[in-house]
């Protein structure tokens, strides 16, 4: 071979020696991004597999290897999960929301498309303008498409009392009438003894007795009827009003406080008899 030959298949050489450098180099690449993708599918990275199985299905790579990718690919996209997020109160369907998964703010307003995840835990926000936040925890499985999240404001409404009931109270009128029998009751008993021990003592004096000390037998008597009359007539009255006393209806609400009241007669004896008053709470 001539030197003029030689020096051309020299030439040659030293212009392919780096572009088989840089084939070697895209190779390893591809290998180690074929590699790469298989180790974080196994730890249920799915979402950052796929950009290494991108990477080696590219036309640079080999082409065995490059279909290879394709197909990891394709399978992959297949089980990749992907979620739906809908927003809604009362009046229907809320679209100007932010939506935060894992602490990453995903989107800004809901459109209805899917949202794509790794498999596993996710905590997701839903945020709106005068609006508490929801949070939710969701696990999505490996393959699951379109699970629909969920996130609904509903308005705080007061509570429903519950239905009151038909109560007969007792009218103060009632107690006030029956403290009034017990007093004529209590002045008939002191009025009669105090005449009894008064007249004992004029037995002496019979019947010549003084008629100042006559009289007052006879008013002792005479109140202790009144009392007794006066207590009798309060008694049927008290009873009357308690029997024909009205129905209403209580709220539940007002059953506590209803519970509270009370009403009590007091007597208290005097030296001319007996002194009446009622106490209570209202």
């Amino acid at each position: 071979m001539s030197l003029s030959g030689r020096a051309v298949l020299v030439s040659a050489a030293l212009l392919l020696a780096p572009r088989l450098a840089r084939a070697d180099e895209t190779r390893d690449k591809c290998i180690a991004a074929h590699e790469e993708s298989q180790l974080r599918q196994q730890r249920g990275a799915l979402m950052s597999a796929r950009e290494t199985l991108r990477a080696c299905a590219a036309e640079a790579c080999p082409r065995i290897l490059r279909g290879d990718c394709v197909d990891m690919l394709s399978a992959l996209d297949r089980n990749l999960p992907t979620v739906v997020i809908e927003a809604r109160d009362d009046a229907g369907d809320i679209t100007d929301v932010r939506v935060s998964i894992d602490g990453t703010l995903v989107a800004t307003r809901i459109d209805g498309k899917a949202i794509e995840l790794d498999p596993g835990r996710h905590a997701v926000v839903v945020e709106a303008v005068g609006r508490a936040p929801i949070q939710q925890t969701v696990v999505v499985s490996e393959g699951q498409k379109n699970r629909v999240i969920s996130a609904v404001w509903t308005p705080v409404r007061a509570p429903v009392s519950a239905p009151g009931r038909v109560v007969r109270p007792t009218p103060l009128g009632v107690y006030v009438l029956a403290g009034a029998a017990v007093t004529g009751l209590v002045g008939f008993a002191a009025f009669g003894l105090a005449g009894d021990a008064k007249k004992r003592t004029l037995d002496d004096c019979a019947p010549f007795c003084a008629r100042s000390e006559t009289d007052v037998v006879r008013t002792r008597y005479l109140l202790a009827n009144s009392s007794l009359a006066f207590g009798a007539a309060s008694l049927v009255g008290a009873a009357i009003w308690f029997v024909m006393r009205p129905e209403h209806l209580e709220p539940s609400d007002a059953a506590p406080a209803m519970a509270r009241r009370w009403v009590r007669p007091d007597v208290t004896p005097t030296l001319g008899g007996a002194m009446l008053g009622v106490s209570g709470a209202y």
